[in-house]
């Protein structure tokens, strides 16, 4: 039987919806692994458990009353670029390492109002301004699949815990690569939606775009996005006469049919292999499977 914490977070709600899991166990178990795994990871800056227990209660509340939100009991974390109401937000700077917000982005308030269980904020680098997730607030990000290498950047944090089953789901945030990077580094799913998209506040670069990070497209998906759920946002892009809809970070109904099954790595057991022959490019390396992690190699 696959572990609570290695569920997508499609399967998560379905369980619920169903009655065969519970939220609340559900975050316990992910909470668990966030401790044994955080001292060893560092992706969470700050870590939230009480806040993760009272959002799961609620959660559980609104499954028995039908009226679960679209993220019900699902477990997430928010980078610590991005403003959260009464929770240390450091951006990975000694200038704000004792910073706590008034209010959250809205990104955060849609996050809460459709259901999500906040883990906590996870690492950054200092200002989201580098492709490696280190800072002198909190250290340097290992990547999971193998430790003493980097997870990436800016968004290490997230796609650390995401590819460690520490959550399903995360919001990182990406100017020129720091969500696909670490995505990549992860071995997981990372979008950069278009600019306008996901609201941008406090304001920022407009380089920058807000996003999810996942183990699988599907989950990707469920992101909540601004379109028709929320108040207008307060930096957007302006909508263009006649246009559609982009499905993603939108749609349900995003295909899914490439992705592969996901297990979780073992940031604990560092097994150096090279994919393909002797003299295959550095290119061609991958990450270091576990025998329960089927990776396939490329030649």
């Amino acid at each position: 039987m696959t572990e609570p914490w290695a569920l997508p977070a499609v399967e998560l709600r379905a369980g619920y919806a169903r009655r065969e899991l519970s939220p609340v166990e559900v975050t316990r178990v992910v909470l668990d692994r966030l401790e044994s795994l955080e001292p060893r990871l560092r992706a969470f800056v700050t870590p939230t458990p009480e806040l993760a227990l009272a959002h799961a209660q609620a959660a559980e509340r609104a499954y028995a009353e039908g009226s679960a939100g679209p993220l019900a009991g699902v477990p997430v974390s928010v980078k610590d670029l991005t403003a959260t109401a009464g929770i240390r937000t450091t951006r990975g700077s000694l200038l704000h390492a004792d910073d706590v917000p008034a209010e959250d982005a809205p990104l955060v308030e849609r996050l809460y109002r459709a259901g999500a269980v906040m883990l906590g904020k996870s690492n950054t680098s200092e200002y989201g301004w580098k492709g490696d997730t280190t800072n002198r607030v909190y250290g340097s990000t290992q990547n999971p699949w193998r430790e003493g290498r980097t997870a990436g950047g800016s968004s290490g944090g997230a796609a650390a815990a995401v590819a460690s089953g520490i959550g399903p789901l995360a919001q990182g945030s990406d100017g020129a690569g720091s969500i696909r990077i670490p995505a990549a580094f992860c071995g997981i799913y990372g979008i950069k939606p278009s600019y306008g998209r996901v609201p941008q506040w406090p304001a920022g670069s407009t380089l920058s775009h807000a996003g999810p990070i996942a183990r699988t497209v599907a989950d990707a998906a469920l992101m909540p996005h601004p379109a028709g759920t929320s108040p207008p946002p307060r930096r957007a892009a302006p909508p263009v006469s006649g246009a559609t809809p982009s499905p993603a970070c939108a749609s349900p109904g995003l295909a899914t049919s490439g992705s592969r099954p996901w297990r979780a790595p073992s940031p604990t057991r560092p097994r150096p292999r090279r994919c393909g022959s002797p003299s295959s490019a550095r290119g061609s390396r991958r990450p270091t499977p576990t025998p329960e992690i089927p990776i396939r190699c490329s030649t």
